[in-house]
């Protein structure tokens, strides 16, 4: 399970090293992605 403050890190990295960043851009938002993909949710599903 990810937890919320280790993905917090990336916008703390990012604002430490501003502009450099983007040579990690791609990285931090396929990890990110990765997460968001694999979040559970407690929303049931709306049957219409």
């Amino acid at each position: 399970m990810v937890k919320p403050a280790v993905l917090s890190c990336f916008g703390d990295v990012a604002l430490a090293i501003g502009p450099n960043f983007s040579r990690y851009y791609d990285y931090a938002t396929k990890i990110l992605n990765m997460a968001i993909a694999t979040a559970k949710t407690d929303e049931k599903k709306n049957k219409a």
